[in-house]
């Protein structure tokens, strides 16, 4: 029942031997003042009536436990006592958004695994939580680690952005073309930092000059043939072994050192063009089909077959 029902029915119940009192001092009084005696009967009546109408209208409250966002509340009239306890927040995880443990809800979105790349000592790790993924790499050389890595930052970054997986290749095409001309121009630093980029020892200005030359022929503009003039290129290694002909190309490389050393790059750059082969791979075509292109634990392989009309100009 409410609080006002028990104030009135202790009220009422104060006010009825107060005039019984008050009633019995009138009857003895020679000269009993009959008006005192209409008010005493009238609160005491008053007061009856709000403690029956107290009675009628008090609620017996049901009440649901206090939420994160309510305070506890009468089902049945709405009356509320205390206050919401408010949200116990866990912040967001890898896996799961921020949330509430007591009732579940949800802020913002997961943060997603942070991955490091896998290496001899362990598998790929998230760098936030700790959870691994795939197996270690088998003892595989320093060199085919970097040249993995710069091929999935290069996919990485182009999903980032929304481009196509050859933003690495058209970025050394454009390094490339800017320090043969630098070069050309005497211009020491954008020499300084053009081939900063591209190797990884210091080279004298003529080497330099001979190799952005050989690079620039297995690089090509964006709108030409990527495919080609890469194979092309592999075509010319000892490193690379298998076949390359204008409609199908089936070839492996097992030795990623002589494979980078042939290619005159640094590894990370030697990833950003074989990422660009990602272009030409129809697989995802079929859920099921393997990538053209497969990291092995020496190297890599890529297998091709024309489509249509298409042919290589090797």
């Amino acid at each position: 029942m409410s609080n006002t029902f028990f104030l009135l029915a202790a009220l009422a119940l104060l006010a009825l031997p107060i005039t019984i009192i008050v009633l019995f001092v009138q009857a003895i009084r020679k000269k009993p003042k009959k008006k005192i005696g209409f008010i005493c009967l009238g609160i005491v009546g008053a007061f009856v009536v709000f403690f029956i109408l107290g009675g009628i209208t008090s609620c017996n409250h049901e009440w649901i436990e206090a939420t994160c966002t309510e305070p506890k509340t009468c089902t049945i009239c709405g009356d509320t006592e205390g206050e919401a306890l408010g949200h116990e927040w866990v912040e967001a995880t890898c896996a799961e958004p921020k949330h509430c443990t007591r009732c579940g809800e949800t802020e913002g979105e997961a943060l997603g695994h942070d991955w490091e790349p896998a290496t001899n000592e362990k598998p790929k790790t998230c760098k936030r939580c700790g959870e691994t993924e795939g197996e270690k790499l088998n003892n595989k050389s320093e060199t085919l680690i970097a040249v993995e890595e710069g091929y999935n930052r290069t996919l990485k970054r182009a999903d980032e952005k929304g481009t196509d997986p050859d933003v690495a290749y058209n970025t050394l095409y454009n390094i490339a073309s800017e320090l043969k001309t630098a070069i050309e121009n005497d211009d020491d630093e954008i020499i300084a930092w053009m081939s900063g980029q591209l190797y990884e020892e210091e080279l004298s200005r003529d080497k330099m000059y001979s190799n952005v030359k050989k690079l620039l022929k297995y690089l090509v503009p964006e709108d030409e043939d990527k495919l080609s003039a890469i194979m092309k290129k592999f075509k010319s290694m000892d490193s690379v072994d298998g076949k390359i002909t204008e409609t199908e190309v089936n070839i492996r490389v097992t030795d990623m050192d002589k494979f980078v050393d042939e290619m005159e790059l640094k590894a990370e750059y030697v990833g950003g063009v074989l990422a660009a082969l990602e272009c030409y791979d129809y697989s995802w075509v079929d859920d099921n089909a393997e990538k053209f292109l497969q990291f092995t634990d020496d190297g890599f392989t890529f297998t091709w077959k024309a489509v249509g009309n298409y042919k290589l100009k090797v």
